[in-house]
């Protein structure tokens, strides 16, 4: 039996970013290894919760567990050589709990693709072997070139890089300015359930589209959609085509 210890730093109760863990964590405990996941914002009556405790995983919350009350995890730990409470009281906390299971593979699994390199690192140094999951990554946030050193070596020392599209792993190598040789692209699960929507019929010509993403005009650009529908057929028949490109050349994408 080997030890696994999961830790998810996806700031909200549940998102898309841990369909992959999750799965993965799920698999493990029913081949009876043990698993023990460390996550912000725990819901322990959300299904996947509900599904890792029956299995016997271990779930616990990484605000309850690692910081005290008045300090609380920012959403986004990217300022990795930052000063913060919560930056200088996690790293001493998770090692603690690391030195305690003594994990034979930690698996970190980022919502983005440098939240959770604040525990990459912390294995690096203390010579734990790792694996980091990077999902979204996005081109407006750039590490600083103090930042970039920390986030680098915390890529380079994983055994493996997991990122869910091409496109997320060449973005992060020139966000760090290194390429990845431990890097492969994995598929997020397709979870989703029933029947497919049948596509709206009409008798007329018109061009139909159809926008696979949740409404989040901030990450998934529905205004931009809706602004280029407004020019004319012919750039509407070129959108078309691109989102195809897009979706066929990064499946990942969420």
């Amino acid at each position: 039996m080997s030890r696994f210890v999961f830790i998810s730093s996806c700031s909200h109760p549940w998102g898309g970013s841990e369909e992959l863990w999750a799965g993965t964590a799920a698999l493990l405990a029913e081949g009876g290894h043990s698993v023990t996941i460390f996550k912000t914002c725990v819901d322990p009556n959300h299904p996947r919760i509900r599904r890792l405790l029956a299995l016997g995983c271990h779930v616990r919350d990484l605000h309850q567990v690692c910081l005290p009350y008045w300090i609380r995890l920012p959403k986004s730990l990217v300022q990795l050589t930052g000063k913060s409470p919560a930056q200088r009281a996690i790293r001493p906390l998770v090692r603690t709990h690391l030195t305690y299971l003594n994990p034979d593979l930690v698996v970190v699994s980022q919502g983005a693709n440098f939240d959770g390199l604040v525990y990459s690192d912390l294995c690096r140094i203390s010579g734990r072997p790792y694996v980091i999951i990077s999902q979204k990554a996005v081109d407006y946030l750039w590490p600083s070139d103090q930042d970039r050193i920390v986030m680098r070596s915390a890529f380079q020392g994983a055994l493996r890089c997991y990122f869910v599209s091409q496109h997320n792993l060449h973005l992060t190598e020139c966000q760090i300015g290194e390429t990845l040789t431990n890097a492969e692209v994995v598929r997020n699960p397709f979870a989703v359930s029933g029947t497919t929507l049948p596509w709206p019929g009409t008798q007329d010509h018109a061009i139909k589209l159809a926008c696979v993403a949740r409404l989040e005009t901030g990450e998934k650009g529905q205004d931009i959609l809706l602004q280029v529908s407004n020019m004319g057929k012919n750039v509407i028949v070129v959108l078309f085509w691109a989102m195809a490109l897009c979706l066929w050349t990064a499946p990942g994408v969420t």
